[in-house]
């Protein structure tokens, strides 16, 4: 098989190489081959997922077990339904914290320097 590269990546491989004392071809098939043997690529994570140990019928049931106790009632009300109109910080349930809409200024406002 014959791969044509560029110039500037068969020099790159070439200085590479003389470093390595080296000739071009070990150096790209070194680089080729540690490509595929990265734990980054799809193979390397597929074979590693498939060496793990399945677990047994036992630690799926414990694990099945903690999910369902762990799961909390679905609300129909969101975090904001539940506060009153009006409601000020002393008719607040404890620990919750009022949100007050911000005041709308009438259109005829003026300011305090225009009071006078």
């Amino acid at each position: 098989m014959t791969i044509q590269i560029p110039d500037d990546l068969a020099r790159g491989l070439e200085g590479i190489a003389a470093a390595q004392q080296k000739s071009v071809e070990q150096v790209a098939l070194e680089s080729l081959r540690s490509l595929f043997a990265r734990a980054s690529s799809p193979e390397a994570v597929l074979r590693a997922v498939r060496q793990l140990p399945h677990p047994s019928a036992a630690a799926t049931d414990d694990l099945e077990a903690a999910i369902a106790a762990a799961r909390l009632p679905a609300r129909d009300e969101g975090a904001f339904d539940q506060r009153s109109v009006g409601a000020g910080p002393s008719q607040m349930p404890a620990g919750k914290m009022a949100l007050y809409p911000r005041p709308h200024l009438p259109a005829t406002f003026q300011g305090p320097a225009e009071r006078y």
